[in-house]
């Protein structure tokens, strides 16, 4: 919600609906989307108005892909329901308490403006124009009705006028923003030397009885808890390819249906039209279209000026791509033998007279099998092996079932045996960074009584079985095995109290009245010198410039300090001037935004805060 505060309505409404269109059935099962059963049933009350399980499903579809937009890195596995349903509830009991206050204001969102907004969504258009066909079959499904979108999207609509007055509201005196700016654009001046950590390793040594110490005193660093290798046999449509066998009789048949396809849509036109109205002044615009078309005058640029139809108008009169079959009305014949760049004589229609012009032609495609055939193939091989997945998952629950060994379901489906690294119930690479994997090899089932695991859904068309080859109980490693670590912790450490004396003596001598400048020429060190930077500007590393600005701008200048940073060097520093910021440099613009800035800071708080009041007031009930 807090991101729709920031965003503009049509940018709300396109946040709506890939919320929506993300959540396929597929998640939920088809049944669930039918409002009966437990899928309507309210498991959260707020307020009287319920959330149903349904929603809730929604909420947590909609939690996973935020987060994967946001980290792209992270395993999916790892957004398993469980861990996102409570985050989901929070956030729709809140955005329900957003709505709820909208309406007791007085709030409301007009017909005409959700209509606006579904007539110019992509997502709804067929040809670049607004098609009901498609938006139906958009919404049914999902198990929307017409209806209950307009509903939901209703709903975000009148969340956002309510953040958007409150936004509005928020007051910023001018006292406030001299003093943000003052506090924001304060710039300060500083010198500083680096004391490399890797310049005070030479000569170290770490005896054996340090080793054996550090070993026995922080034992618990080199504790490893219980760990299984596990053996599993995986299932995807990948895996059951190679067991598809596509006939030649198979191939010409779907090489015949493509051909038949491609003959069937014939040449496609991408078409622009002007559309004028069938009466007195129409007939006078259309003459003085005809007539400026006939003195070379952009097409695009008079279907702007003339033409009625304002879904298409906008773009120069685009309507973007047709085939034969699906030409409107009375244009088949009026372009068929048009050239790309010729237009049309006028075409009357019910809806008006139209100017078509032909911006591109193609002709069908020609399909030859030789070139055709390996695509075909692994089309067919692809479609067959995601149709048998499921009848391989039944026989490897059969063949798995309280077996000794994952043997006889691998010979038996010509599936290979694989082996897992070792991991803890935290989990590990490869198939251990499944958490239904890991919770399965962890189980009392599968860990104590050894028997194989029941056939698990790890993925969309990802299946696996696993069965433990390997405990390893908890334990201390092994001396040898962490002596390495041991030593280079050490030497980390003697180095680190090395550099740390190095720069207590650097800042103990500067106290006696030498400088920083003469202590860095002496010890060989490169004295850096950092003007007039503000708190933004991170040149010198974000640890120094947060202990820079870390200063009260009415301490007593020069100030010397250390700070280690984020390479384990330590860095000794002396603040040396401290610059009021102030508004008066900056352009009418950054003024502007600097003002707005601030406004947006206190929104946020105040909207949050409102959010935080109507929650503590709500009568909430969970079932």
């Amino acid at each position: 919600m807090l991101q729709d505060f920031r965003d503009n309505l049509r940018g709300v409404t396109a946040t709506i609906l890939v919320a929506i269109i993300i959540i396929p059935f597929a998640f939920f099962g088809v049944e669930s989307l039918f409002v009966s059963g437990s899928s309507v049933d309210k498991v959260v009350t707020v307020n009287g108005e319920g959330i149903t399980e349904l929603e809730i499903l929604r909420g947590t579809e909609l939690q996973r892909q935020k987060i994967l937009s946001q980290f792209t890195s992270i395993d999916p596995a790892m957004l398993d329901d469980e861990r996102l349903r409570a985050p989901a509830i929070k956030q729709l009991i809140r955005d329900a308490l957003i709505v709820q206050a909208a309406t007791s204001s007085g709030m409301a969102v007009s017909d005409q403006t959700f209509n606006e907004i579904i007539v110019g969504n992509e997502a709804f258009q067929s040809a670049g124009r607004f098609d009901k066909n498609q938006y139906q079959y958009q919404l049914s499904r999902l198990g929307f009705t017409p209806l209950e979108y307009r509903e939901e999207v209703k709903k975000e609509l009148l969340a956002n006028q309510l953040a958007t007055g409150l936004q509005a509201s928020a007051i910023v005196t001018a006292p406030q923003t001299t003093l943000f700016s003052r506090l924001v654009l304060q710039a300060r001046s500083y010198d500083y030397l680096s004391l490399p950590l890797s310049s005070f390793k030479d000569n170290l040594e770490v005896s054996e009885e340090e080793v054996e110490n550090y070993y026995e005193n922080r034992g618990d660093n080199f504790f490893e808890p219980d760990k299984v290798v596990v053996e599993y046999l995986e299932l995807t449509p990948a895996v059951v390819e190679p067991f598809v066998e596509i006939d030649e009789e198979a191939l010409r048949a779907r090489f015949d249906a493509l051909q038949a396809s491609a003959e069937a849509s014939g040449a496609s036109w991408n078409l622009a039209h002007i559309l004028i109205e069938n009466n007195g002044k129409g007939r006078e615009a259309l003459e003085q279209v005809q007539q400026k078309l006939a003195a070379g005058e952009d097409f695009a640029e008079l279907a702007k000026a003339y033409s009625t139809d304002f879904g298409s108008a906008q773009s120069g009169g685009n309507l973007g791509s047709f085939t034969i079959d699906s030409l409107p009305e009375g244009f088949a014949a009026a372009i068929e033998s048009l050239a790309a760049g010729e237009i049309s004589e006028p075409v009357v229609t019910a809806s008006g007279t139209h100017l078509i012009k032909v911006l591109n032609k193609s002709e069908a495609d020609v399909l030859v099998f030789a070139e055709e055939r390996d695509r075909i193939e692994r089309l067919l091989r692809s479609e067959q092996a995601a149709e048998k997945l499921a009848v391989y998952v039944e026989k490897l629950k059969d063949a798995t079932y309280s077996a000794d060994s994952l043997a006889p379901a691998a010979e038996s489906l010509g599936l290979t045996i694989k082996e897992s690294q070792s991991f803890s119930a935290s989990g590990g690479e490869g198939i251990a960074a499944y958490p239904e994997i890991v919770k399965a090899a962890f189980s009392e089932d599968v860990l104590t009584h050894g028997y194989p695991s029941e056939v698990i859904e790890i993925g969309d068309q990802h299946y696996g079985v696993v069965k433990v080859k390997e405990f390893i109980p908890a334990h201390k490693a092994p001396l040898a095995s962490v002596k390495p670590e041991i030593i280079e912790t050490l030497l980390a450490e003697k180095a680190r109290e090395k550099a740390s004396r190095a720069a207590d003596d650097i800042l103990a001598r500067i106290g006696s009245g030498e400088s920083l400048e003469s202590l860095a020429a002496e010890q060989g060190l490169t004295l850096e010198t950092a003007s007039d930077l503000t708190r933004f500007e991170n040149s010198a590393g974000k640890e120094l410039n947060e202990a820079i600005f870390g200063y009260p701008s009415s301490i007593n200048l020069p100030v010397y300090g250390r700070v280690e940073v984020s390479s384990g060097d330590i860095a000794v520093y002396g603040l040396t001037k401290i610059s009021e910021g102030s508004a008066e440099k900056l352009s009418d613009s950054e003024k502007t935004a600097l003002r707005q800035s601030l406004v947006q800071q206190h929104s946020v708080r105040e909207f949050i805060a409102y959010i935080d009041a109507l929650e503590a007031a709500a009568d909430i009930s969970r079932r």
